[in-house]
């Protein structure tokens, strides 16, 4: 393993000599395999290792052992070593990501404070060819554009600033690590996280890619042969991509930025996602958002506002973006809609985003994308009917659409969606009095993962909607009812992503 990973720093130039490299070391096989390779290589490649360990304190007393191992390896092999705790919870609430999600943000930041601190160059982290076959593998299952299916890169540039992260095992296979660490006497933690078939790549590393290797035992060499095809021509769509760019992102500045849609709408299809994605990913870093996965959905609702012209053209994706169709053009602005009544309070979950008085919004909460369309609709005889598509029981899948019928005279001011706050309340229809979100979450055995994340639909008044559970009275469509609006609520299935 380690002259195969000597090999694979050579001819990629993942290292050079006086580089300063930091590894980022878990105590698993992975990275104590990388940790005590890059020891031994250290005199041979004219360079100085580090390690950082960074406690998530998701696994408390495992944790606690892992990271007082890896000091006692560190200590022992002489390699100068950091342990940083992070608040991987209270990093997930505040920016309503998931907590692997979490994890991984905080674990880089760690590894980027450390790396300054210690002025290396280089942050070695130890993905290896099993963990390629499975982020493919992965991505295939999940749905994913070009990009994703380039995989795990062997080497990434960290944006403002010098440091590069380098993956060296990334040819190497699981039973390769397993075998070294064996040979070197070298006893690895185990992380009992990845015993469980809960995470997807936990599922696929103990029951697909077994039975791909069964179908074809060279199945590492084949993914990556196709990895490096699809990079190479993943590199020209990018090329060619950025060629427009200047004449289609015309203004930016720190709050809004406006999109030419005349040179956009004369490119192929897959030249306007790719130009929409690099833009996204321009003003990400310009207006300093947290990281991004953009899927194949939230292109493709940005290319339908550019194409329709009728009605009230407005869309909200994942963050504090919105886009907005003007004639010929695309505004794209950080959305600072925080509230109704323009003061945010309540539920530290908590989001919110105006509906258009006509046409659809796209709103993403918690890794989950809603499509919430407006529409007026003619007077019909029975106003009792609130109707949903799809039964209750099915509302956790893709694809569940729920509608309902209000009296437009009774709501007062702008329709909004946004999650449940403390203190949350509704008069449920043909009820007298008002019942708590909290008691009809417990009712209906919502999952306490899933209420954070329930869109409610709402006016300056209070709450008009929980879908799939409860409507209120106040809003309620009656046989006189002659101004009536339609509200449908859509939760999408997961798109492609272009990681």
């Amino acid at each position: 393993m380690e002259q195969n990973m000597r090999r694979y720093i050579r001819d990629h130039q993942l290292i050079h000599a006086q580089d300063r490299v930091l590894i980022g070391v878990s105590g698993g096989p992975d990275s104590m395999a990388l940790l005590h390779a890059l020891c031994q290589l250290q005199r041979q490649l004219h360079i100085k290792v580090f390690a950082i360990h960074v406690h998530h304190h998701l696994r408390e007393e495992e944790a606690d052992n892992d990271s007082t191992y890896v000091q006692h390896r560190c200590r022992e092999w002489g390699v100068p070593c950091k342990v940083i705790s992070v608040n991987v919870h209270a990093y997930a609430e505040q920016h309503k990501v998931s907590k692997q999600v979490a994890a991984r943000e905080c674990r880089y930041q760690a590894f980027y404070r450390v790396a300054e601190e210690w002025e290396c160059n280089k942050i070695a982290v130890a993905h290896h060819a099993d963990d390629q076959v499975e982020t493919v593998t992965m991505r295939l299952i999940r749905g994913t554009g070009l990009s994703g299916l380039t995989g795990i890169p062997l080497r990434r540039e960290v944006e403002g600033t010098n440091l590069t992260i380098v993956r060296p095992l990334l040819s190497v296979k699981r039973m390769e690590i397993e075998d070294y660490c064996l040979k070197h006497d070298i006893s690895p933690r185990h992380d009992s996280s990845n015993d469980s078939d809960a995470y997807t790549r936990n599922y696929i590393r103990h029951h697909v890619t077994p039975a791909m290797k069964e179908l074809n035992p060279d199945i590492h060499s084949t993914i990556s042969e196709m990895v490096d095809t699809i990079l190479e021509e993943d590199r020209y769509m990018s090329v060619e991509a950025e060629k427009h760019i200047s004449d289609i992102l015309i203004s930016v500045d720190e709050r809004e930025a406006r999109i030419y849609l005349v040179p956009l709408q004369r490119l192929p299809l897959a030249l306007q996602r790719r130009v929409i994605l690099l833009i996204l990913n321009c003003l990400s870093e310009r207006w300093r958002f947290s990281s991004q996965n953009w899927g194949k959905v939230h292109i493709d609702q940005i290319l339908h506002v550019t194409k329709k012209t009728e009605g009230s053209q407005q869309l909200h994706l994942p963050g504090p973006w919105t886009f907005e169709r003007e004639y010929e053009w695309l505004k794209v602005s950080k959305h600072a809609d925080q509230s109704i009544s323009g003061k945010r309070t309540g539920h530290t979950s908590d989001m919110l985003a105006s509906l258009v008085e006509e046409g659809s919004v796209s709103w993403h909460v918690a890794n989950t994308t809603y499509m919430i369309t407006v529409k007026s609709v003619q007077q019909q005889s029975d106003r009792s009917a609130i109707h949903q598509t799809n039964p209750v029981s099915k509302r956790d899948e893709g694809g569940v659409q729920y509608k309902v019928q209000f009296d437009k005279q009774h709501i007062e001011g702008r329709l909004a969606v946004r999650t449940r706050r403390s203190g949350d309340k509704i008069q449920p229809l043909g009820m007298k009095g008002h019942k708590k979100v909290k008691d009809i979450f417990i009712d209906s055995k919502i999952p306490v993962s899933q209420r954070d994340k329930w869109p409610i639909i709402v006016d300056q008044a209070g709450i008009l909607w929980i879908p799939g559970l409860k409507v209120a009275e106040r809003g309620r469509c009656r046989s006189q009812s002659k101004d009536v609006i339609e509200v449908t609520v859509e939760k999408l299935r997961e798109g492609q992503n272009f990681d």
